[in-house]
């Protein structure tokens, strides 16, 4: 399980625990964590750097348990819901997907987030075990007739679009599991042990952390949009160096032998 911050042009891989599966702990099983414990555990170690912070989670953590955590900790949450969630609109209980066929076209509104079009139904109520809460019910059509998107937000203040392009941002924690297996080598690695699972983890979020921070110093110089082109540069750059040692090397007549036995 991972964690991301997002803040201003930064985005960072910022904290992981490892799940094991409760077998693992046969001998010892107050030792097992779930899935909900670790997040928890992480919500904990994070040192926010702003007043107000959001947790931006999927369906698996928008739990009562997770989000009312997050609102002691100072955090409210923006999350996607499963679709058998119950909701109470005018007190009576459903759930949110058979509530939206009764949604009207003309009771939905047009949001826009980063060039997108969604129609929104906004319901404000009891979400279980949490009193007030906020849950957009989302398609591409005004009728809500495709595969409709349930959001969640615990605070009640935000409107139905920077809900929308809150949650878009959760999306920058796909895109890190995509550099850390494309770009950074973790889908190359087989370790079995506890320690070296974590020192794996710690290299590879380092160098991400090291890529991020040099991307958004040098985005204007070196026109660096995005974390690949960050190590495209260093990449190249290093063939460049590399060249460039050859190239002072021939020139002062130095053997091939002589400068292999220096490497």
């Amino acid at each position: 399980m991972t964690s991301h911050y997002t803040i201003n042009d930064y985005s960072i891989s910022l904290n992981f625990k490892q799940y094991q599966r409760k077998r693992v702990f046969k001998n010892n099983p107050k030792k097992f964590k779930d899935k909900q414990q670790l997040a928890i555990e992480l919500i904990n170690e994070f040192a926010p750097a702003t007043k107000t912070n959001y947790l931006l989670i999927d369906s698996w953590y928008t739990s009562a348990k997770i989000l009312l955590h997050g609102l002691i900790n100072g955090c409210h949450s923006i999350g996607r819901i499963k679709s058998n969630r119950v909701i109470y609109p005018a007190g009576i209980k459903i759930g949110v997907n058979k509530f939206s066929k009764y949604i009207k076209p003309n009771k939905t509104s047009l949001v826009t987030a980063s060039n997108n079009n969604y129609y929104v139904y906004r319901y404000e109520g009891k979400l279980n075990d949490i009193e007030n809460t906020v849950v957009l019910i989302s398609g591409t059509k005004q009728d809500l007739s495709d595969n409709s998107c349930f959001l969640l937000s615990t605070d009640i203040s935000l409107n139905n679009q920077i809900i929308v392009s809150y949650y878009e941002k959760r999306w920058n924690i796909e895109i890190s599991y995509r550099y850390h297996k494309s770009s950074l080598g973790l889908d190359e690695f087989q370790v079995e042990l506890s320690k070296l699972i974590n020192r794996c983890w710690g290299m590879v979020f380092l160098t991400y952390t090291f890529l991020e921070i040099f991307r958004v110093k040098n985005s204007k110089i070196l026109k660096l949009k995005t974390l690949g082109d960050t190590k495209s540069y260093f990449r190249n750059n290093h063939l460049v160096q590399i060249v460039s040692f050859a190239h002072t090397c021939a020139d002062n007549g130095i053997s091939l032998d002589s400068v292999i036995s220096q490497l």
